[in-house]
C-alpha cells in the first residue's frame, strides 16, 4: 500500500500501531480511496449486494419523490470545488444518483438532509460512484459511526451528540459551560452542523480530510471529541462574547479564523481522546446510543 506499509514507521512498534500512526499524519491523496474502501469494507458489501445499486437507481427514476430537493442539495454542495462547479457535470450527478439512490435504499433518510450530501461528495472525491454508495451505507449502518440517526426524522443520533457534548463542557470547561449557560446559547442552534457535515465546512480542507482519514479508521467519538478541541481551542474568545457573537463566532468567525497548524490540531484531537477516555466519557451511555441509533 505504497507509504502506507506499517514497516514504514518505528520498527519497535506494532503494525496496527504504525498503520494508525500513518492515518493520524493524513492518508496519502493517491491511496485515500483505496484506504477508505479497505476500513469501510466496501468490495464486501458490493459482494453480498450484486446488482442492488443499479437497481435503486432505476427505482428512483420511476419513483422517488424527492428530486427537486435533491438536486437543489446537489446545487449547494462544495459549489467552489473543482469537482462539483460545473452544474450537472459528471461529479454532481453522481452525487444526485447516489442520493437518490441512498433515499430508496433507506427511505427513513431524507435523501438532501441537510448535510448528506457533503458526506456524499466527500465520498465520490476519492471513490467511484457504487463504491460511494456503499461506502455511505457503512457509515450509516454499520454501529461503529451510526450516521443514520443524524438524518432521520427528529435526528434523534445528532440530539444525542449535542447533549453528550454539552455534558463534556460542563464536566471540563465547567467556566465555559456556564458561561454558554448564562448566554442561553444551545449548541442545536449553533453547531449542529459540525456534526451533520463531518466539520467538512468549519476547519480548512485539508485538516477536515485528517479528520476524516482518523473518524473512518477509528468511529463515532471522533466527532463529539473533534466539537470538543473546537470548544476547548477557542474557549478564551468564546468567554469574552455575549450570546449573538458567540453565535456567530461559532458559525461563522470560526472557520474564517481557523489557524492553528493542522498537526498541532490532529495532536490536540488525540489528547482529547485519552482524556475523555480516560474520564470515561468518549462516547454517550450505550443505552443512549442504542436508542439514538433505533429511534425514528
Amino acid at each position: 500500500m505504497g507509504h502506507l506499509n506499517p514497516m514504514s514507521t518505528h520498527a519497535g512498534d506494532s503494525p496496527r500501531k504504525q498503520f494508525h500512526q500513518r492515518c493520524c499524519k493524513g492518508i496519502p491523496s493517491r491511496v485515500r480511496g483505496r484506504v477508505w474502501k479497505i476500513l469501510l469494507d466496501v468490495e464486501a458489501k458490493k459482494a453480498q449486494n450484486p446488482g442492488i445499486f443499479e437497481m435503486l437507481k432505476e427505482q428512483a427514476r420511476l419513483h422517488c419523490d424527492q428530486f427537486h430537493l435533491i438536486d437543489i442539495a446537489v446545487q449547494w454542495t462544495f459549489p467552489n470545488h473543482l469537482l462539483f462547479r460545473e452544474r450537472y457535470g459528471m461529479k454532481q450527478r453522481a452525487l444526485f444518483e447516489v442520493l437518490a439512490a441512498y433515499a430508496m435504499y433507506n427511505p427513513e433518510v431524507v435523501g438532501y438532509g441537510q448535510g448528506l450530501s457533503h458526506i456524499v461528495a466527500l465520498l465520490l472525491m476519492w471513490l467511484g460512484e457504487e463504491d460511494a454508495f456503499w461506502a455511505l451505507v457503512q457509515l450509516m449502518e454499520n454501529e461503529k459511526y451510526s450516521m443514520s440517526g443524524l438524518y432521520k426524522p427528529g435526528s434523534p443520533m445528532l440530539e444525542t451528540l449535542l447533549e453528550h457534548l454539552g455534558h463534556i463542557v460542563h464536566r471540563t470547561l465547567p467556566t465555559l459551560g456556564k458561561h454558554l449557560e448564562k448566554q442561553g446559547v444551545k449548541f442545536g442552534d449553533t453547531i449542529a452542523r459540525w456534526f451533520t457535515q463531518g466539520f467538512l465546512d468549519e476547519v480548512p480542507f485539508p485538516l477536515a480530510l485528517r479528520i476524516w482519514d482518523i473518524f473512518i479508521l477509528e468511529g463515532a467519538h471522533v466527532l463529539s471529541t473533534m466539537g470538543y478541541v473546537a470548544l476547548k481551542l477557542n474557549r478564551k474568545c468564546l468567554l469574552k462574547r455575549t450570546r449573538n457573537h458567540i453565535g456567530v463566532f461559532l458559525q461563522v468567525t470560526l472557520r474564517q479564523e481557523w489557524d492553528m497548524d493542522d498537526d498541532a490540531v490532529i495532536k490536540q484531537l488525540q489528547a482529547s481522546k485519552h482524556e475523555l477516555a480516560k474520564r470515561k466519557c468518549l462516547l454517550p451511555p450505550a443505552a443512549k446510543l442504542r436508542e439514538a441509533c433505533t429511534r425514528l
